[in-house]
């Protein structure tokens, strides 16, 4: 774990970046997978159930590393511990989808 103490840089904004990488390479493949294959007059409404889902997963996310986190009183500790839910979440969603890409898919 690289930590706070050795500046925001390496503690922060790096695993920041790593982090926005990954969605930005996942966003965009999900939302086209969510909405392939409806109709022309079920596209918008199926665009908006994937866009609700994605921010309805952020915010569980963010509520599940919050609540591990709330009983730290060191920052510094409480930014690593929430760095290490963060990828334990992020390793889970991702066993989750190759789970989904191994199914058949008609």
């Amino acid at each position: 774990m690289i930590g706070i103490q050795r500046g925001s840089w390496l503690g922060v904004a790096l695993p920041m970046i790593f982090s926005s990488s990954g969605q930005r390479l996942i966003m965009s493949p999900l939302t086209v997978a969510g909405v392939a294959n409806t109709s022309g007059d079920i596209a918008g409404a199926a665009s908006g159930v994937v866009n609700t889902v994605h921010q309805i997963g952020g915010a569980v996310g963010l509520s599940i590393v919050s609540e591990m986190v709330a009983g730290i009183t060191s920052p510094s500790v409480m930014i690593d511990r929430a760095q290490v839910w963060m990828v334990v979440l992020a390793v889970i969603m991702l066993i989750a989808g190759l789970n989904i890409l191994r199914g058949s898919h008609k």
